[in-house]
C-alpha cells in the first residue's frame, strides 16, 4: 500500500508539472512549412494555481545542419518573434502569425523560448521547446 501511494504521489507530481509548463500547440511535428509565407503558431500554457507574471516569448526558426537541429536552449536561429506571451482572454493559449524567412529551405527546428516569474517569491522559470519542421 505504501508503495502505491508513492508512486500515485509521484504520478500526481509529474502530471502537476507536466500541466505547468508551456507547450507549442501548432504546427505540428513534422510540418511543411513555404518559405516567405505567414504562419499561425500556437503557444500553450497550462493553469497555474499560484501567481504568474508572463516576462517574454521568442519563437525562432533554425536551419538543421547535417541532419543535427540543435535545441531552443542552445540556438534560436532566425528570431520571429519577441515580445509579451498575450493569451486569448479566458484561454490557456495565445497565436502568433510570423513570416517564415523568404530563403529558408530545407530541414529546420521551430524554437520557442518562455520566460515567467511564479509564486509569491516570482521564481523564474524558462521553457525551451522546439520541434522539427521542413522548409519549402
Amino acid at each position: 500500500m505504501q508503495l502505491f501511494k508513492a508512486v500515485l504521489s509521484l504520478a500526481l507530481l509529474t502530471s502537476s508539472v507536466l500541466a505547468q509548463s508551456t507547450q507549442l500547440l501548432y504546427p505540428p511535428p513534422g510540418s511543411t512549412l513555404t518559405a516567405g509565407s505567414s504562419i499561425t503558431v500556437q503557444v500553450g500554457m497550462g493553469g497555474f494555481p499560484e501567481n504568474i507574471d508572463n516576462v517574454a516569448l521568442v519563437i525562432g526558426l533554425a536551419q538543421c545542419y547535417g541532419g543535427t537541429c540543435y535545441p531552443a536552449s542552445s540556438y534560436v536561429g532566425n528570431v520571429l518573434y519577441q515580445g509579451p506571451y498575450t493569451p486569448i482572454t479566458g484561454q490557456n493559449y495565445a497565436n502568433y502569425t510570423v513570416n517564415v524567412p523568404q530563403t529558408f529551405t530545407g530541414n529546420a527546428s521551430l524554437n520557442v523560448i518562455n520566460l515567467f516569474l511564479v509564486g509569491a517569491e516570482f521564481e523564474p522559470i524558462v521553457d525551451y521547446l522546439n520541434e522539427n519542421v521542413t522548409v519549402v
